[in-house]
């Protein structure tokens, strides 16, 4: 019978292969995890890039927004700006 606090404790000649299986399961996650983080980058640049007229890239031209990243969120907060002043009621 094992009571509260007896639970068996993995000996000195367990801790080793332990230790080798974490780092096997640590690798394979990584892993994945590179090849998925990869999957999706390269999904998010093709509906940048892509040649469809659907590409986020011409939707943002087509409202006037281009050049740099910089460029591109400071022009896409003025439109948002304006897009608000345009929809306030009057006073």
């Amino acid at each position: 019978m094992t009571g509260l606090g007896t639970e068996r404790m993995p000996s000195g000649s367990d801790g080793p292969e332990l230790g080798a299986q974490f780092a096997q399961l640590v690798k394979e996650l990584r892993s994945e995890y590179a090849g998925a983080v990869t999957a999706c980058a390269a999904r998010i640049a093709q509906g940048v890039f892509g040649p469809s007229g659907r590409s986020i890239l011409r939707i943002l031209e087509q409202h006037g927004i281009t050049g740099t990243p910089t460029l591109m969120q400071q022009q896409v907060h003025a439109h948002a700006s304006r897009s608000q002043q345009s929809s306030a009621p009057n006073e």
